[in-house]
């Protein structure tokens, strides 16, 4: 049986917080810890290709143009269903079309390096990476609005 430690800090207490060009992590540590499970500083942690973090086969996921619209849905909610599981909570532009979001996670957002973390560490999946010029989503994003004007956005996206 495992022995808990009796750690004397509020539940849900914010210990790091650490960002990525894809994601954002915070570490909140549990009432109790179990033994072995000691916080270690997040730059400690192992990194992996994504899908071998959830355990699945990027080839089980294959690019929208290679399923019916209805496999696209399917598909997409057993992955977020997956990402779940393993702390990844996805938080991309509301509006985005499904298939757009679906490919971004099944071309891209798999494939990515990330660190290995702890359970009590959730990695927020938003697709944005800060350039607004070459992002995927620049469209049905609502935050480029006060960065960009639509001329300088459009401008920078033209020349790229």
């Amino acid at each position: 049986m495992k022995r808990k430690y009796k750690k004397k800090m509020p539940e849900g207490q914010l210990t790091s917080r650490v960002f990525t060009s894809e994601s954002c992590f915070f570490e909140f540590l549990p009432k109790e810890l179990d033994e072995g499970d000691e916080h270690q500083p997040l730059g400690l942690f192992s990194q992996k290709p994504v899908h071998e973090i959830l355990g699945i086969q990027p080839a089980d996921f294959p690019p929208s143009s290679q399923l019916a619209p209805n496999e696209v849905r399917d598909h997409f909610n057993r992955l977020i269903k997956i990402m779940r599981e393993h702390q990844f909570s996805y938080e991309m532009q509301e509006d985005l079309p499904l298939e757009l979001a679906y490919n971004y996670l099944v071309t891209d957002f798999l494939y990515r390096s990330e660190q290995v973390l702890p359970k009590t560490v959730v990695s927020h999946v938003t697709g944005c990476d800060g350039w607004c010029p070459t992002c995927f989503q620049v469209e049905y994003c609502r935050v480029k609005d006060g960065i960009w004007s639509t001329e300088d956005l459009q401008r920078l996206r033209r020349a790229l």
